[in-house]
């Protein structure tokens, strides 16, 4: 995969509650943006044409952190991807972290980090207790 390949991706993210027989309040889903990556709003606004997602709103604020709502979250798995590009090109990018949260407990909260890798090949799945944040880069399709 030659370089201009690797400047647009596709990071797919991944929700659930895992709590038996339980939903969530309404839900936030935060996703930092790896240094020098700029997330696609077009990408961002085709999310809400998906019904079964169920995201209420999305918004990306001045630090470049989307930020997701969703009505309530249950067990099964949401799953949905946004493109990103890299805007400028970082010597070692920081890792970037992506959480989800209980709006209104937020003391359910889980989060995970993840990276982005230059060489377009990174598949990034975390599990982590009460919840799943599950974060994967694959290269966009055109």
């Amino acid at each position: 995969m030659n370089q201009r390949e690797c400047l647009k991706h596709t990071i797919d993210i991944c929700v659930s509650y895992l709590k038996e027989d339980s939903e969530t309040n309404m839900a936030v889903v935060e996703l930092d943006m790896v240094s020098g990556i700029i997330p696609n709003k077009g990408s961002l606004n085709d999310l809400k044409q998906n019904v079964e997602l169920g995201l209420k709103r999305w918004e990306v604020n001045n630090s470049n952190k989307v930020v997701f709502y969703f009505d309530s979250l249950g067990g099964k798995e949401r799953c949905f991807g946004i493109i990103v590009r890299r805007g400028q090109e970082v010597e070692d990018a920081k890792r970037a972290v992506a959480s989800v949260s209980d709006y209104y407990q937020t003391e359910f909260a889980r989060s995970t980090s993840y990276a982005l890798d230059v060489k377009c090949d990174t598949v990034l799945l975390k599990r982590i207790a009460d919840s799943i944040v599950c974060v994967r880069e694959r290269p966009a399709r055109r």
